[in-house]
């Protein structure tokens, strides 16, 4: 009998992928409608105080979020408008390219995005944070939003 790792794989199997070999792809269970429901609204809760913190700091990110930001703060634009202007055509590509699924998910999470960080400002009351905290707090906020998005198959 072959002995098993902590996964209860064969240990061949596990040596053989630390050895260079294919990785073999397993797929996970697909997520309930009500899991993606809270998925998406949890990560984009997440993301958009990443992002109100980058902006309360006075720092961007990169991406359209960035680009949002930076619209936000050189053009005087609200950000949730400037992020939804950013978004538009990636939505449009996202339905050629992705499927009506994908998107209308993904059309859900900028919108939540967007309606929170309209919402963070005027509930939080913070004005100002120090760069230095902000950068790294608020990028790792928004990217463990976003991987929450992606893991419920949106962007």
């Amino acid at each position: 009998m072959m002995p098993m790792t902590q996964h209860s794989q064969p240990m061949s199997e596990s040596l053989a992928v630390s050895q260079g070999s294919p990785l073999r792809t397993v797929a996970s269970p697909p997520h309930s409608r009500t899991e993606d429901v809270v998925g998406i609204a949890t990560g984009s809760f997440l993301a958009s105080i990443g992002l109100f913190v980058l902006a309360a700091g006075g720092v961007t990110t990169g991406g359209t979020a960035g680009l949002a930001l930076l619209l936000a703060h050189v053009g005087g634009w609200p950000f949730s408008l400037a992020l939804l202007v950013v978004s538009l055509p990636f939505v449009v590509l996202a339905i050629r390219r992705k499927g009506w699924g994908f998107t209308v998910r993904s059309a859900a999470a900028l919108a939540l995005v967007a309606g929170f960080s309209a919402l963070h400002p005027v509930a939080v009351g913070v004005r100002g944070i120090d760069p230095v905290y902000a950068a790294p707090v608020g990028n790792l906020l928004a990217g463990v939003g976003i991987v929450m998005v992606f893991r419920h198959r949106a962007s």
